[in-house]
This record gives C-alpha cells, structure tokens and sequence, in this order.
C-alpha cells in the first residue's frame, strides 16, 4: 500500500476552506449566468462562465478530497493541478463574458478566486519547497523572472487606459513591430516562468517517497 505523505493540518485546513469557498462560489455564478436572462431582463445566458464554473467546482472537489487524505503521494504536484485548474478557468470565464454578467462587473469575484488560488498554490509550494533544495532553487528563479512580468502585465491591467492613448499614438510600423516584440519578450518570460515553477514541483515530486 502507498503511504500517504505527510501535509501538516493547518496546510489540509487552509486547502479545505479556499476549496470549499471555490465550489460555493462556481455554483452560485454558474447558476446566476444560467439564469441571466431571468435576472436580468434582455440579457443572454453566459454559458461559457457556466461551463468554466463546471470545471471550478470539479477542481473544488478535488481539492476538499485532497484535504480529507487522497492524491498524497504526490501533495504538490496534486495541489498545483487544483490551483492552475481553478486559475485557468476563472480567467477564461472573467475573459468570455468581457469580465461582466448583466450590469455587475466581476472583477471583485475574479480577484476573490484569485486570492483562494493563491492560498492553495502557497500550500503546494511550502510542502513542495520543504522536501528539496533544489526544488527551492528553481522556485526562486521563477519567482524573479513572474514577478516583473507579473508586474507589467499588472500596471497594463490597472491603467489600461493610459495604455491604450500611448498605442493610438504609435505609427503603423513601430505599433505592430514594437507590439511583435513586446508580445515575444513577455510571452517568454511567462513561459519560463511557468516552467520553471512546474520543474521546482517536478523535482519534489520525485524527491517524495512512493512506497
């Protein structure tokens, strides 16, 4: 039999809590975008939200399993599968529906998902980093190349606007070029990013005893 790995208590309560508040919430939105056009006269059923909150709350589920003892034989690795699940579809969904549903905008439920991804996302990396230097070494370099591009692609989000006068003012050439350029630079830098935070798992996975 595989021995379950060790996840401290507060870490399994901490899991519980973010995911249990992440199913309530993926059932009351993804109710309300069904039900929009009775919520809100004229408005249209946001189904793609509704089906991004079906992926949520599977991952939710996940996640309060994970906190009553299952998938431990891999804790980070599992944990991080929950939190980028919960991620990815809280931004495609806030992306689908133009980040409102009816006159309400969503962006105090996208940053509330956001620091519940965040919760679970920090358990997975103290008992990630707890296990292996090396997986600390490979968190840290992700962390110095995300944060500067998590900080750009976050001054863009909060002054788009700003942003978006200084776009309208480039010629033709310099906006699609300087664009080009922009695009590739950041893409990379969150690819890396991402792998390396996926490598510092990686390595505590197989740094954790199967048997």
């Amino acid at each position: 039999m595989i021995p379950l790995l060790p996840v401290s208590r507060a870490g399994s309560v901490v899991v519980a809590i973010a995911s249990a508040l992440v199913a309530l919430s993926a059932v009351g939105v993804g109710a309300a975008a069904i039900m929009l056009p009775e919520l809100v006269p004229g408005a249209k059923r946001a189904w793609t939200l509704a089906g991004f909150e079906l992926i949520a709350l599977v991952a939710a589920i996940l996640g309060i399993l994970f906190s009553l003892g299952r998938f431990r034989t891999a804790p980070s690795m599992a944990l991080v599968c929950v939190a980028g699940t919960v991620f990815s579809a809280a931004v495609l969904g806030f992306v689908g529906v133009q980040g409102r549903m009816g006159e309400t905008s969503l962006m105090p439920w996208l940053l509330t998902r956001m620091g519940l991804v965040a919760a679970i996302a920090g358990v997975a990396a103290a008992v990630a980093l707890g296990r292996s230097r090396e997986a600390i070494r490979y968190f840290l370099r992700a962390v110095l190349v995300g944060v500067p591009t998590a900080a750009i692609l976050g001054f863009v989000a909060l002054r788009f606007g700003v942003v978006e006068e200084f776009v309208k003012g480039l010629s033709g050439p310099v906006l699609y070029g300087g664009g080009a350029v922009v695009a590739l630079v950041v893409g990379g830098l969150i690819c890396a990013s991402v792998h390396l935070l996926i490598r510092a798992f990686e390595v505590s996975a197989v740094n954790e005893p199967t048997a």
